[in-house]
């Protein structure tokens, strides 16, 4: 590691954590993308997967309500990115779900197909990639890979006014069948891609198909990775990218960050990967929050909103609820295809595929105990990590994700007590430093050592002999 870049990030970890004050993101996104500060590379893109990862998709059925706030053009009709005739004005009339020839109808495409990933879910309605668009153009996509062609073969296949086509590939490196959108649209496709290598990061390299074939860094191919680099720098972030985002961060909670920062993929795939990403380009220090131990209440008056009585399948009006007390962040969503969420005012209820989550910055949590008011049906909670018995979590973690298991019925919890690991021992380095004021070895509490600051406690030797203890 470059000794400057050491110095820099050490110097950063290690600054006062007494006082924190944030910079804004983009597009009023506040502190979401926060923990991104200061990464960069494999490690940017990492930490991006951390935040944008479990989106709270909506059931394959509700996108087409879903439509109405995110693919709405600003003459009424909904956006479609194949073809430049269609005027579809309601997305969910059922007459229109229908794929005869071009202009008569809508399909929700995979514009990452299916079958690339088998239809797993949370990807399989992730309404970043299922975009609406023409039912014929459609199937004539079928799950052909993105490039370019001349479409100039028998069988091969041009939009009205050749506004997309499908043929034989002319993008160096491939050579089969591909489908090529119009040029208004290829840097859309690309963010999306970039999103899809970010938020399924830990599965997309097992993913198959033409484009893919690379690593769970960069899993696209190269002539992909290059196509979709190209297309990215040719067609910029647009007006119409940013207002979808928007609209699906209320719907799914989570983001595409690939249209918050225009560029963002040359920080982790390309010539500024080595560059540390600035969340905001004001911000100069992000101090992580020491958490304490504390008592959370869960009802609508903690999160500020009423969702009693239920509504069904009322996905598009109910955005993930957060809260953050005494440095532990809660976040109360819908999970995968749920159907309910329910607050009001001394409880929240967990039903089929909610998720509820806990998330700490600077220190572990080590347990997380529920205040359940009822348990139908005598359902159980399921945590990502750590062990829970009765209502009890014990672990060492700085995320948890709870679930609860399948079935009807539902979880009251009025409240949770919450157990941090003690930070009390982290010593401030100042700002203003000489040669010995420096990093000389860093050691995991494993006894390893190594070359940069790990999740956790991290045991540091300065060239002017002190040592000291940092969490990371």
């Amino acid at each position: 590691m470059n000794v400057k870049q050491q110095t820099c990030i050490f110097l950063v970890c290690l600054l006062s954590l007494s006082a924190v004050v944030f910079a804004q993101g983009p597009n009023s996104t506040g502190t979401y993308y926060h923990r991104a500060h200061g990464k960069h590379g494999e490690e940017l893109k990492t930490a991006f997967y951390e935040i944008i990862k479990n989106p709270s998709v909506v059931h394959y059925d509700s996108l087409w309500k879903a439509y109405t706030y995110t693919d709405m053009n600003p003459e009424g009709y909904v956006w479609d990115m194949y073809s430049n005739i269609t005027r579809y004005e309601d997305p969910t009339d059922k007459n229109l779900h229908k794929n005869s020839y071009e202009g008569s109808g809508l399909n929700r495409e995979h514009s990452f197909p299916k079958s690339w990933f088998n239809s797993v879910k949370p990807a399989y309605s992730d309404i970043v990639h299922v975009i609406p668009a023409d039912g014929n153009i459609n199937v004539q996509r079928s799950n052909w890979p993105y490039g370019t062609t001349n479409a100039d073969g028998s069988k091969d296949f041009r939009s009205a006014n050749d506004f997309s086509k499908r043929g034989a590939c002319t993008y160096p490196g491939y050579t089969g069948t591909v489908f090529e959108p119009n040029d208004e649209y290829k840097g859309d496709f690309a963010r999306i891609y970039f999103y899809m290598a970010t938020c399924y990061e830990p599965l997309i390299e097992d993913w198959s198909c033409e484009m893919l074939g690379g690593t769970r860094y960069q899993p696209y191919a190269d002539w992909a990775y290059n196509l979709l680099m190209d297309w990215a720098k040719k067609d910029p972030v647009s007006e119409k990218e940013r207002l979808r985002n928007n609209a699906i961060w209320q719907i799914q909670g989570n983001r595409n960050p690939f249209v918050d920062y225009p560029g963002l993929e040359e920080y982790i795939w390309g010539d500024l990967s080595e560059i540390d990403f600035c969340y905001d380009e004001t911000s100069t220090e992000i101090e992580p929050v020491v958490a304490t131990s504390c008592d959370i209440y869960l009802n609508k008056t903690t999160f500020g909103i009423d969702w009693a009585p239920k509504n069904t399948r009322n996905y598009w009006e109910r955005y993930p609820l957060t809260f953050e007390q005494d440095g532990v962040s809660v976040t109360y969503n819908f999970g995968t295809e749920g159907q309910y969420m329910y607050a009001n005012p001394s409880q929240i209820r967990l039903y089929k595929y909610n998720t509820l989550s806990f998330k700490t910055e600077a220190n572990d949590m080590t347990s997380i105990e529920f205040n359940v008011v009822r348990n139908d049906n005598g359902k159980e909670f399921f945590p990502s990590t750590g062990t829970m018995e009765g209502y009890k979590w014990t672990g060492n973690a700085r995320e948890v994700l709870f679930t609860v298991t399948d079935g009807n019925g539902h979880v009251q919890v009025s409240g949770v007590h919450v157990e941090v690991a003690d930070a009390t021992g982290i010593e401030t380095v100042p700002v203003e430093t000489d040669n010995n004021n420096v990093p000389e070895a860093i050691y995991g509490i494993d006894g390893r050592k190594y070359d940069t600051l790990q999740p956790g406690v991290n045991i540091v030797r300065m060239k002017n002999g002190r040592v000291i203890k940092i969490y990371k």
